[in-house]
Formats: structure tokens, sequence, C-alpha cells
């Protein structure tokens, strides 16, 4: 069994850990444990208000993660493990989420989002905030919280050197989930998953 403490913060006025913190922490520590990493699908199960560790291996019994990834290294499909711990999340930083976004482009009649130009933010936290735009604006009619709850990507990067991204709502599930495909520079890279809560 191999276990890493990922050690996070709060993002802005958040009581729980971000999603694509949570996200980019594993998957930048994976890639220091395991080469090729590839298929990455990563599922969140509930919010984390407490500290995490990353488990690679057997999860003890009666333990209910907050989050699992699996993913291909070398050919092999493993399992991730992400667990809340007895700690506490003890630092918050700024996160001006509207910055990202704030030079985006909303197609609400296609459901599509394009976002042009250098941004000082990882590949997920611009694709979250993106998902969480364009889902306010197609979606005015649903009252509630949207979350991220789920990422596949082929391969993981933190962030692209890209100035071409565009985000499409491609399946809306009961209003409740829906499922964006993520391109740059036109070609598909990923799939965002997002719940109303």
């Amino acid at each position: 069994m191999l276990e890493h403490l990922l050690e996070l913060r709060f993002k802005g006025e958040r009581k729980y850990i971000h999603g694509t913190d949570i996200f980019s922490t594993t998957l930048s520590w994976l890639d220091t444990q395991r080469s090729a990493v590839q298929e990455i699908d990563f599922a969140f199960h509930r919010l984390a208000k407490r500290q995490l560790k990353a488990v690679i291996g057997e999860l003890p019994k009666n333990t209910e993660p907050s989050a699992v990834c699996t993913f291909t290294a070398a050919g092999v499909r493993e399992r991730i493990y992400i667990v809340e711990i007895d700690e506490d999340v003890k630092e918050s930083y700024p996160y001006p989420e509207e910055e990202i976004v704030s030079s985006m482009v909303i197609d609400i009649a296609n459901r599509k989002a394009a976002l042009e130009g250098v941004v000082a933010y990882s590949d997920i936290e611009v694709w979250v905030a993106m998902s969480k735009a364009l889902h306010q604006q197609v979606f005015t009619e649903l009252k509630g919280k949207w979350l991220f709850v789920r990422g596949k990507f082929k391969q993981f990067t933190l962030q692209s050197a890209s100035q071409d991204r565009a985000l499409v709502i491609a399946a809306s599930f009961n209003g409740k989930l829906t499922r964006n495909d993520a391109f740059i520079d036109g070609v598909k890279v990923g799939e965002i998953y997002f719940s109303m809560v």
C-alpha cells in the first residue's frame, strides 16, 4: 500500500476542499509514483471538509472514500482512494474564480463556452470555472449549486500552453447531471461532469 498526505487548503470562502485542488494535487503526486499515466477517471463521492490522504492499494474496511481515481499506468489499471483523515484544514487562499472566465464567450443556443488567451490557473481550474459559468447561463431555471463531480481525461496536464479552449455541454440528465466535453485547439481532451445539489 502506498499513501500520501495531500496537505490541502480551502479555496476562498469555501469550507470544503475544492475538487480541482484534490484532482491536481493527487495527479501531480501520482506522476512521481507511476510513469505514463493515462485513462484517468476521477470521481467525487462527497465533499471533504478535513485533510485528505491518497491511498494506492487496498482500502481499509469500513472506510468511505471522498473520491476515487482509476487510471492506467504501464498497461495496468489501478485505483487511488482519497480518504478524509482526522486533521483540520488550517489555511485558505484567495481564489478569484470570476477572473478565469471574465473573457469567456458563451453561446447559449449551442451550450458552448470559448476561452482564448493565456491563463494563470491549472487546466482543471479553467475547465471547472468554465463549466460552472456556462451552467449558470444555460440552466437559469434551476435552483441550487453546481458542483464538479467527475473528470475523465486521456492524460494529466497541470497547465497547458494552449490559448484556445472550448467547453460544450454534451449531455444533460434530468437537469441534475451533465457531461461536458473539453477541447484544446479543437481536439477533445476530456470530459467534466457537473451535478446540481
